[in-house]
């Protein structure tokens, strides 16, 4: 779960910044900057967020490189900071998308909204004990005995009493977004849960077994009813540029063509802000609509009827 400074002022603040490095593994310099001067961003948050890390942490414990060098999709100007004893990997830019998505979850939890608040989260790098084995926090069973672990899960309760789960996916491009089994070498990568026989490492199959977790939903995640009633469940892909967004969204089109899959889209790039996350016309279906909707309107939390359980 995040950390939770309850007198932060009083807080070091090279503590601050490498608790949160602890927890995180890895931020570039905006998201620092979110994380300990959310009362005063404003122009040159960068440049801020770069000199407090140079003035406030322990440079023998600190490292710093381009985004770029981790992500070939990255174009702006900043640094990414992780421990010294966080090594990088090749999991590093996924953890980095997931920080992304986590970042406006966290500053909500802090901030009091009108339309509701953050009643749980948790990341799939978190994990749980489970009959003696370390399993990754955010795994879900389906009742055909297989799982899904989405990349972060988290709840919103509403003014009325009910609850929506979002589950998010956060897509570097390292995985194909359709394959079929056949293709695949490794037999260890086949779930079988589509008759079609796509393998279980690409998109298209997660998406069939987020459609049957929603019609599943009220079995699968009753350990939510502590929080309210289901009132929705939301499952949005993340994805880390454009031209990746839209082939993903093509190809569902010529795969669904009986039923398409009941999920949202969006784009690192458009919630460089990350109170855009709520509030700006972010996210696209996957019909192709044209026009990006917003999850946040007229200071309630709207959705479309098309995702409600009831």
């Amino acid at each position: 779960m995040p950390l939770a400074f309850k007198e932060p002022e009083k807080v070091p603040k090279w503590q601050l910044c490498q608790d949160y490095l602890l927890d995180w593994k890895f931020l570039d310099t905006q998201d620092v900057a979110w994380l300990i001067f959310t009362s005063s961003i404003q122009k040159g948050i960068i440049q801020g967020a770069q000199a407090f890390l140079k003035q406030h942490t322990k440079p023998e414990r600190l490292r710093r490189f381009p985004a770029y060098m981790l992500n070939g999709f990255e174009d702006y100007r900043r640094d990414v900071y992780h421990l010294k004893e966080c090594k990088i990997g090749p999991e590093s830019p996924h953890r980095l998308l997931i920080n992304k998505v986590r970042m406006p979850i966290e500053l909500m939890q802090r901030t009091p909204h009108p339309f509701g608040d953050v009643l749980y989260y948790q990341v799939e790098y978190h994990f749980i004990r489970e009959d003696g084995r370390a399993l990754p926090a955010t795994i879900e069973y389906l009742e055909d005995a297989t799982k899904i672990i989405p990349d972060l899960t988290f709840v919103i309760g509403l003014p009325d009493g009910g609850i929506i789960i979002w589950y998010i996916e956060a897509d570097t491009g390292t995985e194909p977004i359709r394959a079929k089994a056949s293709d695949v070498k490794d037999d260890t990568v086949f779930d079988p849960v589509d008759e079609r026989g796509l393998a279980s490492n690409c998109l298209l199959h997660k998406v069939i077994r987020y459609n049957k977790l929603r019609q599943q939903a009220h079995e699968v995640c009753s350990r939510f009813a502590e929080y309210g009633p289901l009132q929705a469940i939301l499952v949005g892909f993340v994805f880390q540029n454009e031209r990746r967004m839209t082939r993903f969204q093509k190809t569902c089109l010529e795969h669904f063509d009986d039923e398409l899959p009941d999920i949202v889209t969006t784009t690192r790039q458009r919630f460089s802000d990350p109170r855009d996350f709520w509030s700006a016309p972010i996210w696209e279906c996957t019909e192709m609509d044209p026009t990006p909707f917003s999850l946040l309107s007229e200071d309630q939390f709207q959705f479309d009827d098309r995702w409600s359980l009831q």
